[in-house]
């Protein structure tokens, strides 16, 4: 019974240490493709953050959608999720 209990630890925290690894590795590759855009000039990516309104995400690309487009899409979506939940 003990033996059960110290070896559901030992995989948790070898779960737990693999998951940090796995971050740390994915946020390393993402730093060296930031600095490979950024060697052959390719223009940084804004974040999105959830605070910016919609009608300023794509300002750089003048590529603005309607307030009554993006309501529509919305409600397109809304319902589509209701539909497969």
């Amino acid at each position: 019974m003990i033996m059960q209990g110290w070896l559901a630890l030992i995989i948790y925290v070898i779960l737990v240490i693999s998951s940090i690894a796995a971050w740390i590795n994915t946020k390393i590759i993402l730093e060296e493709i930031d600095k490979i855009k950024k060697h052959i000039g390719m223009p940084e990516e804004k974040p999105i953050d959830s605070l910016i309104s919609y009608d300023n995400l794509n300002d750089d690309k003048k590529k603005v959608m309607k307030k009554s487009d993006y309501n529509e899409s919305l409600v397109f979506s809304q319902a589509f999720s209701v539909f497969y939940s």
